[in-house]
């Protein structure tokens, strides 16, 4: 079940993390793997200290063990991997095993972590939809083309721009406007299944994440009313569970985070609504 933590939180403190002290990089996307982190139950003076209504939107208590496994890159187009704690202590930075990526002008990339610790980068630049597949300390495995299993070809056609891959392997995908589709990186790494159905949506797409303790769908999502949003839970059958209409606002620029513990969070420029 997905409910929304109606109030909106304004975003004020943050921790600055120096992936390069002479701040000559750039950094292109961070993912963060919880799958060590433990959660423990409030304690007793926790508990008490807490508001009713506090309570009745309070979060256990988790021990983050997680790391940031963010891609960065050079002016001089060099790509690289540094993965820090969540004390931010800098644990392993890895450029020599990038190489693939080197010189490429990636246009719209994002590293993802999935099962077995493997490290996914994909990148959507011009006609190529690339999928480079890398070990947990970056050392170079695979490179998949989504393309060719993609409906090429046809007026209806159109390259997807909306990505996210689950910590299972599974890439989603739009295909068209209102329209998913769901690739399983197999197990080996080197190959891709398509699953047999899309995913039908109500409304155009905007952005998708998994949430895990579910395994559904949670999409951004809008209509053809200037400024009316949804949030539209399906399942991966293409069976839709909840639809959740936002207050009114954009959220075209919006992202949808998830992690390994299963929650989500909307985020945009000033605020996030947590999902749990």
């Amino acid at each position: 079940m997905i409910s929304i933590n109606v109030g909106i939180m304004k975003i004020s403190d943050h921790t600055r993390y120096d992936v390069d002290k002479m701040h000559k990089t750039k950094i292109l996307s961070v993912s963060v793997d919880c799958d060590s982190c433990v959660t423990m139950a409030p304690t007793t003076s926790e508990t008490s200290a807490q508001s009713s209504e506090a309570t009745s939107h309070s979060q256990p208590n988790t021990q983050c063990n997680g790391k940031m496994y963010i891609l960065a890159s050079t002016k001089e187009r060099k790509y690289f991997l540094c993965i820090i704690d969540m004390e931010g202590t800098i644990q392993h930075k890895e450029e020599q095993e990038l190489k693939p990526l080197y010189k490429k002008r990636l246009q719209q990339a994002r590293i993802f972590i999935i099962r077995k610790k493997k490290i996914v980068i994909l990148d959507v630049s011009g006609d190529r939809i690339d999928i480079y597949i890398f070990d947990q300390k970056g050392k170079y495995l695979k490179t998949i083309d989504l393309i060719p299993h993609s409906p090429v070809g046809g007026s209806s056609y159109t390259k997807p721009t909306i990505f996210t891959i689950s910590y299972n392997g599974e890439i989603i995908c739009s295909e068209g406007r209102s329209k998913l589709a769901i690739y399983n990186i197999e197990e080996d790494g080197g190959s891709l299944r398509k699953a047999d159905e899309l995913i039908e949506v109500k409304y155009v797409v905007e952005a998708v994440a998994v949430n895990y303790e579910s395994d559904e769908l949670v999409i951004l999502c809008y209509t053809s009313v200037l400024f009316e949003y949804h949030l539209a839970i399906y399942t991966k059958a293409g069976e839709l569970k909840r639809d959740i209409k936002l207050q009114n606002g954009s959220y075209r620029d919006a992202k949808l985070i998830f992690n390994r513990n299963g929650r989500v969070v909307l985020l945009d420029a000033s605020k996030y609504l947590h999902l749990k």
